[in-house]
């Protein structure tokens, strides 16, 4: 099956554990391919990503119980996310030859991988990322949510991710007038 929107890109039959870890923390990926064997991996921007919490309800009492580490859910038709898109909503990220990372060829396209990474607790990965979101121009409005939904992330403790966000809060210290991390780091 060949893509309408990219030409020259087809679905992927080539499967790895490099390429399957790559697209592991997005919600809905496609492995797609050209006739050279570069891969690029396809995402859906029209959903917003989070972690939620579930509400838990044991003899009438309620309590809520986060999700396993590696859950995300992705709200689809929410008309303020879906509006502040660009016209392409998705996201194709060009797979580096050794199978090990992803090129992020926008702003936008960094940010929205760094969403996901943090949502699903991958701070390795998340640190790889945190000096390619620094930018000294406005954000575009879909760049701009992107950037809020990181606002979501401060109650994760885990001491990793005290770690990216600090090293993020760094990151974006000489670009404050654009961005303006949403949490507190001398809390």
């Amino acid at each position: 099956l060949y893509c309408d929107e990219h030409a020259g890109l087809f679905l992927s039959t080539r499967r790895c554990p490099w390429t399957e870890a790559l697209s592991a923390a997005f919600p809905a990926a496609v492995l797609m391919e050209n006739e050279s064997g570069e891969l690029f991996v396809l995402v859906s921007s029209a959903g917003m990503p989070s972690r939620p919490d579930a509400l838990v309800t044991e003899r009438g009492r309620r309590r809520f119980e986060a999700f396993f580490a590696s859950d995300l859910v992705v709200e689809h038709g929410n008309q303020g996310w879906l509006a502040n898109l660009r016209e392409a909503r998705h996201f194709l990220y060009p797979v580096h030859i050794s199978r090990c990372f992803l090129f992020t060829p926008t702003l936008a396209s960094t940010l929205y991988l760094l969403l996901t990474r943090f949502l699903s607790r991958r701070y390795e990965e998340v640190v790889e990322l945190l000096d390619a979101v620094v930018t000294d121009i406005p954000l575009s409005s879909e760049e701009q949510q992107l950037w809020d939904q990181l606002e979501f992330l401060g109650p994760d403790h885990h001491p990793d991710a005290h770690a990216c966000r600090l090293k993020l809060s760094l990151s974006c210290a000489g670009c404050s007038s654009v961005l303006v991390c949403p949490w507190n780091v001398a809390r």
